[in-house]
């Protein structure tokens, strides 16, 4: 994944910085190596706080802070910086129908969402939910 991030062309204003000491915000780039050919990233908050996906081979975000963000095992590449101070991008919204509303956000319950079909079987994907305020 890294090593294709590093390949394709940033939004106007980004910049793609070998071996800098990342800022808060940064994207971490970490090359391949023999276990993970395809390298690593990550988003920067201090020398010892990063936030990861699949890190550890768990499949969450984790955050962090017992390893310096050039101490893993992939070597540090650099950082893609993200420009913060442009215009924030404002989607176009697209008007889909009250009635479309009313069936995915209800007060009481999730509902289905949509259709997931795998190799074996067609199946409801379902967000469940007990109706608690409390998460």
């Amino acid at each position: 994944m890294a090593r294709i991030i590093r390949g394709i062309s940033s939004p106007a204003g980004w910049q793609r910085l070998q071996n800098a000491q990342p800022q808060k915000g940064d994207i971490l780039v970490y090359s391949g190596n023999g276990a993970n050919p395809y390298g690593h990233v990550a988003i920067y908050e201090s020398d010892y706080s990063t936030w990861h996906q699949n890190y550890a081979y768990q499949r969450k975000v984790v955050h962090v802070t017992n390893v310096r963000y050039n101490g893993f095992d992939n070597p540090y590449w650099g950082v893609i910086r993200p420009d913060f101070g442009s215009a924030v991008f404002k989607p176009d919204f697209i008007d889909i129908g009250t009635s479309v509303y009313r069936y995915i956000i209800r007060a009481d319950k999730w509902m289905p969402t949509g259709t997931c079909y795998d190799q074996n079987a067609k199946r409801d994907v379902k967000i469940v939910n007990s109706g608690s305020s409390a998460m």
